[in-house]
């Protein structure tokens, strides 16, 4: 049992506490959310996944309520989508992809005013967010889950958002959940109708359909010479990948600046699957000179977590194993010696590299102290050399 004085404390506390919530907190009717859009088809709301529509968040208090800027990193994760097809019943669960990079909501802070990470919205007033369900965020989709588009389907959909105390100044933003009321829409858009785009927006089934409806789009190339195995490829739609492959896929198709299929792909199993039929591994891309394997090296390299240095150190096992030469900066980028000296008893003077990189410069700006030394002593590699470094100094 607390002393009674310390019981006294404790109360005042509690009751200055509960004191303030008292002052930020409003009803859960009070702070409602809704759905806008101003586009029709056939008498029917519809969203075009292109194009932004709003979610209002509209204050019945006669207090002011803050709540997580959606765009911060407290709110961003705050709201998603619920969705029914009224025909198929399929649901779809649309929410943000998880960001961990820093410097993406540092990006997007600093279009805004400073210390503006909550909004705060005036009694009897409202605040609109604008949403764009196809949206990217360092190169890639923003939400995920998105309802498949041009269906001619309706949907159900309500947006819900939920926020959390999350730190000392969360505590005067709102907290609780508060949903739409549900509401018919179509999904549709008016840019998205090639199984190029289906696959590079996420929507592999429709991509599957309208190919297995015309198999010409097997090979057909986009306004950047990609086939649709370059971008299943790309985004790792490997259902679609398997499909690709046995209806007569190209894959040596060489798209804008030289890339394959291969070039393109982050994924284990994609390149197991290609593997599997035989493809050219030597095509080097016109942007850096590098084959698959040479990429998936430079790739390992610049890995920044343990899973991403285990998948290209897998993916480039496989090009190995698959028969890939094994080139000198490779070797170089594994740190092994031992198949530098190899590559170089057969070619005294290697050829200098993809990118600018001379074998030399290639060991000197990964550290490799004994392959540096190596070059220099038994190759007599030239230290001052310029001319392949775009006029740096190794």
């Amino acid at each position: 049992m607390l002393p009674n004085f310390q019981c006294q404390t404790h109360i005042l506390l509690t009751m200055v506490f509960f004191s303030f919530l008292a002052r930020v907190a409003v009803a859960d009717d009070e702070l409602t959310l809704s759905i806008e859009t101003k586009q029709l088809i056939d008498g029917v709301a519809a969203i075009d996944i292109d194009k932004p529509f709003h979610v209002v968040f509209t204050n019945k208090s006669n207090t002011e309520v803050r709540i997580w800027h959606p765009h911060s990193r407290d709110g961003y994760y705050c709201l998603t989508f619920e969705s029914r097809n009224l025909k198929s019943g399929a649901r779809f669960t649309t929410k943000k992809r998880r960001i961990d990079d820093d410097g993406y909501f540092k990006a997007v802070g600093d279009e805004r005013a400073p210390g503006s990470n909550v909004v705060t919205i005036q009694p009897r007033d409202s605040f609109t967010m604008q949403v764009e369900l196809i949206d990217y965020a360092w190169g890639k989709l923003k939400w995920l889950g998105v309802p498949e588009p041009n269906t001619g389907d309706q949907y159900l959909i309500h947006a819900r958002y939920r926020s959390k105390l999350k730190n000392k100044q969360g505590s005067q933003v709102w907290t609780g959940s508060i949903s739409s009321a549900p509401t018919k829409l179509r999904i549709v858009s008016e840019r998205i109708d090639t199984p190029h785009e289906y696959l590079w927006n996420n929507f592999p089934k429709l991509a599957l359909h309208a190919m297995k409806d015309n198999p010409a789009w097997v090979n057909r190339r986009d306004e950047d010479q990609r086939t649709p195995l370059h971008v299943a490829a790309r985004f790792k739609h490997v259902e679609v990948v398997n499909w690709l492959l046995e209806n007569g896929a190209d894959v040596n198709a060489i798209a804008y600046n030289g890339f394959t299929p291969l070039h393109l792909t982050s994924d284990p199993e994609v390149v197991k699957a290609i593997l599997k039929h035989e493809p050219n591994l030597e095509i080097a891309c016109r942007i850096q000179g590098q084959t698959p394997l040479q990429d998936a090296a430079n790739n390992l390299l610049q890995a920044r977590t343990v899973e991403e240095k285990k998948r290209w150190r897998s993916i480039a096992d496989l090009y190995l194993a698959a028969g890939a030469e094994y080139d000198i900066l490779t070797a170089i980028a594994f740190n092994d010696l031992d198949r530098v000296k190899a590559t170089a008893a057969k070619v005294p003077k290697p050829k200098d590299g993809f990118y600018f990189n001379s074998p030399l410069r290639r060991a000197a700006s990964l550290g490799r102290l004994a392959i540096c030394r190596y070059l220099v002593e038994e190759h007599h590699a030239d230290v001052n050399q310029f001319d392949q470094g775009a006029g740096y100094p190794i």
